[in-house]
């Protein structure tokens, strides 16, 4: 079992046109300055002195060790914000985090000072060192049920919020619980990986509450499972007239300009990808402000507290 790779999302697809995304890293990695503790001395102070997060210190050991790298890009070169951070492998075909420091900070005019919030950097490396540990351990995370639970409250959630600022679906409780239930199975089949099985279904349906079970059954039996291909196929599935949401003028990109509006162009890669999903709930129980900290903090609330310290254990 494996999460599947950041390249075959539909979002990374789009952002990759002609190849220019997968280039664009490239030219990070090897045209980009790759930065030492010195040269963001006074965050690694901040950390090592004040921050009280149970990883700090596994964090720092990371970076010390070249498992974590820092890079500034080149000026004529920037990732998205949806993708401040990626894995490569080195010298020694080890799988490593590469955190793009510039996306969320910037250098003097001299070029002797890098400057960024410490708790945005912190929250950079440790997103990072779990993304590691979703290469190395895709079965033991995917199937932690902080992960499935709280992780499909979350997602489910955040989903549903778009379409009801569009749709005024809080009119309707079992539209709202179908759209959910869609949701949360979307987050475990294609982000997690888990099988169209009747204990995913089950998953799904403990995350509704209240809900009609008979209307569950109905949206399940009706929602083709093509739909779970990608975020893609998950719009077009949800077009279907029988479904009942009268989503006729649905279309992706609509639907991908109403989330960043609402949740910030960091969030894109969340849409697809379990890492970045988890860096964006990260970014918020951190109060790191990197995303829409305000509108996102009642949807990630306790559960993201949850899947942290479920997390943090992983390698235990």
């Amino acid at each position: 079992m494996a999460f599947k790779p950041l390249e075959n999302t539909f979002v990374y697809r789009q952002l990759n046109s002609d190849g220019v995304l997968a280039s664009h890293m490239l030219a990070v990695l090897h045209k980009g300055d790759r930065l030492t503790k010195k040269d963001l001395e006074e965050q690694f102070m901040v950390m090592s002195k004040n921050f009280k997060y149970p990883l700090k210190f596994k964090i720092l050991d990371e970076v010390e060790k070249g498992n974590i790298i820092m890079i500034y890009a080149p000026d004529n070169i920037r990732l998205p914000l949806s993708l401040p951070f990626f894995l490569t492998k080195n010298a020694k075909d080890e799988v490593i985090g590469v955190v793009c420091v510039d996306l969320f900070g910037s250098r003097s005019k001299d070029g002797t000072t890098i400057n960024i919030e410490t708790k945005k950097l912190y929250t950079l490396l440790e997103a990072a060192y779990f993304a590691k540990l979703c290469y190395h351990y895709p079965k033991q995370i995917a199937t932690r049920n902080t992960v499935i639970t709280n992780g499909s409250l979350i997602y489910g959630n955040m989903i549903v919020r778009v379409f009801n600022k569009k749709y005024a679906l809080n009119i309707d409780k079992n539209k709202v619980n179908k759209l959910l239930f869609l949701a949360n199975k979307f987050y475990l089949i294609n982000l997690l990986g888990l099988e169209d099985n009747e204990t995913t279904k089950n998953y799904a349906t403990k995350a509704c509450v209240a809900a009609n079970p008979l209307a569950l059954d109905e949206a399940n039996a009706i929602f083709q499972p093509k739909g779970y291909a990608d975020f893609s196929t998950f719009i077009e599935e949800l077009k279907n007239p029988d479904l009942g949401f009268n989503f006729k003028d649905l279309q992706v990109r609509g639907f991908m300009e109403s989330y960043i509006t609402m949740y910030e162009s960091s969030m894109l890669m969340a849409l697809e990808s379990f890492a970045y999903f988890f860096y964006n709930v990260l970014a918020v129980t951190n109060g790191a402000y990197m995303n829409n900290q305000y509108i996102l903090e009642d949807i990630v609330d306790i559960n993201g507290a949850k899947m942290y310290a479920d997390l943090i254990h992983i390698e235990e």
